[in-house]
């Protein structure tokens, strides 16, 4: 799904996601284990001098989540509209408030001004996930609130509930890969030992997803796929960070996982689907099984965070509504 990041993206993923998360202290009644949104703000893709990706544009000077886009046309997001929703002809996002606080939010992305693919920029990602330590400092963290190492813990539950509201033809252009889809992502962190390098692990669902390649201007390009199960980073080349001297200091593992494998309903079109899914044994089942040198220790990895949202390639569009997104412990 991800294969066709570049570098550079690949880059900004990393940084944003690899923050290692020390252990705290496992509570006996499990709440879900990031705070529940206050408000968003958004994060520019351009790094600043620091090296991390700029947070911008909050709802609320208290707002824990942040809102990842990568490659917009543009490449920023527009100022929120009465506080609630920025839009523009590329990306719509909207905020639903219950009781002065967030209870959804909707992302809406649209590919006609988008680059076809192989373009390093051909690609857009719309992402909502908890602010935590070490990521945006001038924000609350959200967390995570509870030790999260992998050979602690029983169960590991990502919920959602959510509806793909809206799928569309960008434009008339022909572009060769044309691409939506719904994405679920857990993002595990390694701090590594003596025999291992820092890893993190990005992995990957998709309960919605359609392809076309060179498709009539006028379709629609709603012919449905399953992503099948696979490495698309695996920890070598550009996904093996060195340090002056050449040594390997951090490694990037990413894997697609089969969404068919939990036997669970995929997303219908205007249909609202609650999802609750256990990714603990999977997610122990790729460690396990991963690419040479990746590290198969559980007690070295533990979730440091996750996101929801969607990713287009080429001149289509696709708009959802998410609800109660979060992950618990059982």
């Amino acid at each position: 799904m991800k294969a066709g990041y570049s570098p550079l993206t690949l880059a900004r993923f990393t940084l944003l996601f690899c923050m290692l998360i020390g252990p705290l202290a496992l509570a006996q009644d499990q709440p879900p284990i990031f705070a529940k949104p206050t408000g968003y703000f958004f994060v520019q893709p351009n790094l600043g001098s620091d090296g991390m990706p700029i947070p911008y544009n909050p709802t609320r000077g208290d707002a824990n989540w942040a809102i990842s886009q990568w490659n917009i046309p543009g490449q920023s997001a527009p100022s929120w509209i009465r506080g609630y929703r920025s839009q523009n002809g590329n990306i719509d996002v909207q905020v639903i408030e219950q009781n002065g606080m967030p209870s959804a939010v909707s992302l809406s992305q649209d590919g006609g001004l988008l680059p076809c693919f192989p373009d390093p920029k051909s690609e857009y990602d719309l992402f909502v996930g908890p602010n935590w330590k070490g990521f945006a400092s001038a924000f609350p963290s959200a967390g995570p609130s509870v030790n999260t190492s992998l050979d602690s813990i029983p169960a590991l539950l990502m919920s959602a509930e959510l509806t793909v509201t809206n799928i569309w033809r960008a434009s008339s252009r022909a572009c060769g890969v044309n691409q939506r889809a719904i994405d679920f992502s857990a993002v595990f962190s390694n701090s590594g030992d003596q025999a291992h390098p820092g890893q993190t692990l990005y992995y990957d669902l998709a309960p919605y997803a359609t392809r076309c390649d060179a498709v009539a201007s006028d379709a629609i390009c709603d012919a449905r796929i399953n992503f099948p199960a696979y490495f698309y980073f695996d920890g070598t080349g550009d996904n093996a960070y060195r340090d002056d001297a050449g040594k390997i200091i951090h490694q990037v593992f990413g894997y697609d996982d089969d969404f068919t494998v939990y036997n669970k309903p995929t997303l219908v079109l205007s249909q609202s689907q609650s999802y609750e899914i256990d990714i603990l044994p999977r997610v122990k089942y790729v460690i396990a099984h991963g690419p040479n040198g990746m590290d198969t220790d559980l007690s070295h990895w533990r979730l440091s965070g996750i996101y929801y949202g969607s990713h287009i390639w080429g001149n289509v569009g696709i708009a959802s509504e998410w609800r109660n997104f979060n992950v618990r412990i059982q």
